[in-house]
């Protein structure tokens, strides 16, 4: 009796543990929608005001449903650190650029169109940041465009590699 009563709690135990993990990994992997996000040509980048925690070093997911001018902007990859990321003020001076190729190669900027689903890359686990959002550009000079799409700071599929 107390070999089975020890093993249904074990279960349990362990039951709720597993629970507690697929939480943890799949609440970075939801997608979180942008809605008419004003991104203008500034530098720097004008910066997602809504980070996310980054559980793992799986690339970023973008989808990009429209920009009210142009097809296409420049991102970046966006790390921050506990606390600075729950009180994220949208200036880019807590945010550090970790943007990078699927091969790992860091760059300034990757292209993201309309209607692609994207990996965006980045170094931002392994340069052990706890958060992530991204920075965009317009490549039109004194343009601003409003961009909507969906977001995730984990993304739990692969897409096409931005570049």
């Amino acid at each position: 009796m107390l070999k089975r009563m020890a093993a249904s709690l074990l279960t349990i135990i362990l039951a709720a543990g597993m629970m507690v993990m697929v939480m943890a990994q799949t609440e970075s992997t939801t997608d979180t929608y942008i809605d008419k996000f004003p991104v203008t040509n500034a530098t720097p980048f004008t910066v997602y005001p809504y980070a996310r925690d980054k559980s793992n070093s799986s690339s970023m997911y973008l989808y990009i449903t429209s920009l009210t001018v142009g097809t296409y902007v420049r991102v970046q990859a966006r790390g921050m650190e506990y606390p600075d990321w729950t009180y994220y003020n949208a200036t880019a001076s807590n945010t550090s650029n970790e943007t990078c190729l699927a091969d790992g190669t860091s760059v300034y900027y990757v292209t993201c169109s309309v209607g692609v689903d994207y990996s965006v890359h980045s170094l931002i686990n392994e340069h052990g940041f706890e958060a992530a959002t991204f920075g965009f550009q317009t490549p039109y000079a004194s343009t601003t465009t409003k961009l909507s799409g969906y977001w995730s700071s984990d993304s739990a599929y692969s897409h096409t590699d931005a570049y």
